[in-house]
């Protein structure tokens, strides 16, 4: 039965809370309303013991608000009792008792005369409530044998008071006996349970529905067929009664095996993979944990084989949802054949397979069915006249080495896998403990990292990036920070991994455009003279794969103050080729604003020169690790002059960046570069530093 409530209408918060307070100790909900309105809203989706109603409120007072109420027949008997200023009761008695109120109180209300009047309400409502259940209750009884003699697709048995049948129609007779003379004059007993002794009959639950006058339905039960085989069925029992007195009962039955065919037909649709015919994820964990529970009573080992297709996606949007159906169906064949009939091979995902070992001799026997697995799926499939290649990745999880649940070995299993993906995929891995023991420092160090940017530890730094050619200061690279009040600095190559896996790099990516572009316009409301210092900014791959991402960064920058020249996105040679359509679209929308775009890292990534012709790029940005073979030797330096005459021939600018040496900078100015940065001229900087260092450099020049 649902919760008792009461209703408090007032247009005063106070005076509600009030109220609602005086009432607190009693086991009832508080509904409250600020307007006769409000409290209309309520009524007609709620039901309530008693409505306290405040009489002056604007717009509806609490009159008008109950005559209302009377004339809407679900609610219009509620028990109202109005809520009023003493000065104002002698007016208002005869209008209140006139509209149907059952009392009034006067404010300030007396907390236990309240507390006692809605107590009474309270239990009157509840009191009705449970007589309506019961109503309810018998008029479902009524119903059910109203209906019986309706049923004569069914079995129908009547008995008399000593549950001897008395009455069998003709759907009873054939699914008992199909004899009449075989049915009448039995005791339903042997067609319920008939080896069952006398006691045990009588005190069976089958018997006591009859013997308490009730009524019971089974889903789900056996009957018997001439003492000889049994059927499914399902059955509706229910006594007769004269007066008081039970004199018999009725039994209606039908015969559920075509039913109980279907439910194990869906129940192999629900445990079954439907292209691969493989158990499914639903399977598999009840196949797990069950094995858990005998490995722990016969104190034997299981090993959790989970592995997952490196490129399965790509044969999908390549040859169709077909193709990749039959690639899934040859996969399962494969491994299958790869273990023994006890093991059992599962399709628990998209292009996820687990394998379980029962009682595996030792730990290396996973190893040698991973790398026989890894083997079988290096060879060729052949797919509707397609020879396709795949690669996979497995992780390997032991019991009870590695977890004693179920949740925990597929956990490990997985974890084991995503190392074997990060490690160069088409390999296994076993779980350990030290990768435990990162995901638990990946998910601390997550939890403070959405802290991080709420309580300000997040800072920008600001590293001056100088002209060749003339040793002029041109603008900062904004570089994020992570101060952590008990763990200090926070490597930015540590954090933002994290950040793009856990999905936070977003969020991160724009406090930090925002903050850098902040700062460049303040630098540059201040310059006179000519000057300007632009600012270039790093965004991470996840961010240049969101929909939109074009227009979301020049809204940005428009909101800002600073003129869209003066920015330079930095994004990474790897990110700008993931896509190069989409790429090519957004950078034009950027640089058509104003932008300027720069390939951060080049070098380290696989764009080609007929690739780098066609991106709309301003500027090439030299990875450090090219910088520091600087003089190392030959093939080193001519490397970065060939990257700084290949921009300049496609008339873009050049970075070199990490410049530490007089060496490197002598090299680069040699070499024609454009621009460099690094701890040759000054470290990453904090904004007042950098503000220093912008002030000496405009007052050298």
């Amino acid at each position: 039965m649902q919760q008792t409530k009461v209703l408090i209408v007032d247009d005063m918060e106070v005076n509600r809370l009030v109220l609602a307070g005086m009432l607190e100790e009693l086991p009832s909900g508080i509904d409250m309303a600020s307007s006769g309105a409000a409290a209309l809203a309520l009524l007609a989706d709620n039901q309530y013991a008693v409505i306290l109603m405040d009489i002056h409120m604007p717009a509806m007072t609490g009159f008008e608000c109950v005559s209302a109420i009377r004339k809407t027949p679900n609610i219009q008997n509620i028990p109202v009792i109005f809520v009023t200023a003493a000065g104002h009761i002698d007016k208002f008695v005869d209008q209140g008792y006139h509209l149907g109120a059952v009392d009034y109180l006067v404010k300030p209300v007396d907390a236990d005369m309240l507390l006692s009047k809605v107590r009474v309400f309270v239990s009157l409502f509840e009191q009705r409530a449970k007589l309506e259940a019961s109503l309810a209750e018998s008029r479902a009884i009524q119903h059910k044998n109203d209906q019986l003699l309706n049923f004569m697709a069914e079995g129908i048995l009547g008995l008399d008071s000593q549950n001897i049948i008395t009455f069998a129609n003709i759907a009873a007779c054939t699914l008992l006996t199909s004899n009449r003379e075989h049915v009448v004059g039995r005791s339903i007993k042997d067609f319920i349970n008939p080896s069952a002794s006398q006691q045990n009959w009588e005190d069976s639950d089958f018997n006591h529905v009859f013997k308490d006058g009730q009524c019971h339905h089974m889903d789900d039960a056996l009957f018997w067929r001439n003492k000889k085989e049994t059927f499914p069925v399902e059955y509706t029992q229910a006594s007769i009664l004269e007066g008081a007195e039970i004199v018999g009962g009725v039994v209606a039955f039908q015969d559920i095996s075509e039913r109980k065919k279907d439910q194990q037909q869906l129940l192999n649709l629900a445990r079954y993979d439907q292209v691969t015919q493989l158990p499914n994820r639903s399977m598999y964990w009840d196949f797990l944990s069950k094995s858990i529970a005998t490995a722990e009573r016969t104190n034997s080992s299981i090993a959790i084989l989970l592995l997952d297709l490196d490129n399965f996606k790509q044969v999908n949007d390549s040859l169709g949802h077909d193709a990749g159906d039959e690639l899934l169906i040859q996969m399962a064949k494969k491994l299958t054949h790869c273990v023994r009939e006890a093991d059992i091979v599962a399709r628990v995902g998209g292009d996820e397979f687990t394998t379980l070992l029962l009682n595996p001799r030792d730990s290396q026997v996973a190893a040698t069915i991973a790398q026989k697995m890894l083997a079988d799926i290096a060879q060729t499939f052949h797919i509707f006249s397609h020879d396709v290649s795949v690669r996979a990745s497995i992780g390997i999880a032991i019991y009870p080495n590695d977890g004693t649940t179920a949740t925990q070995l597929t956990k490990a299993a997985d974890t084991a896998m995503c190392h074997a993906k990060s490690s160069g995929r088409n390999t296994f891995k076993y779980f350990s403990r030290a990768m435990h023991e990162r995901i638990e420092y990946d998910l601390k160090m997550t939890q403070e990292l959405h802290k991080a940017l709420g309580e300000q530890q997040m800072t920008m730094n600001f590293q001056p990036q100088m002209q060749v050619k003339d040793h002029q200061l041109v603008g900062f690279e904004a570089l994020i920070r992570w101060h952590h009040p008990s763990m200090g600095h926070v490597s930015p190559q540590e954090f933002i991994p994290l950040a793009e896996t856990n999905g936070l790099i977003t969020e991160i990516g724009d406090w930090c455009l925002i903050q850098a572009l902040q700062q460049a316009k303040h630098w540059n409301d201040k310059l006179s003279g000519g000057h300007e210092v632009n600012i270039a900014v790093n965004v991470s791959s996840l961010q240049f794969k969101q929909n939109n991402f074009a227009e979301h960064i020049i809204d940005i920058v428009e909101r800002s103050g600073l003129s869209l020249s003066l920015l330079e996105l930095e994004i990474t040679e790897t990110a700008i080729m993931e896509d190069p359509q989409k790429t090519t679209e957004d950078l034009h929308k950027l640089r058509t604003a104003g932008i300027r775009i720069s390939m951060d890292d080049f070098g380290t990534g696989y764009s080609s020169l007929a690739q780098l012709k066609q991106l709309p790029i301003d500027v090439l940005k030299i990875d450090k690790s090219f910088i520091d073979e600087i003089n190392q030797n030959d093939s080193s330096n001519a490397i970065v002059k060939s990257i700084i005459d290949l921009a300049h021939s496609l008339k873009i600018s050049v970075v070199a960046e990490g410049v530490e040496t007089l060496e490197q900078f002598a090299f680069l100015q040699k070499s024609h570069c454009d621009v460099v940065q690094g701890y040759y001229f000054s470290k990453p900087l904090d904004m007042a530093n950098a503000s220093a260092y912008l002030r000496s450099a405009l007052s050298s020049s």
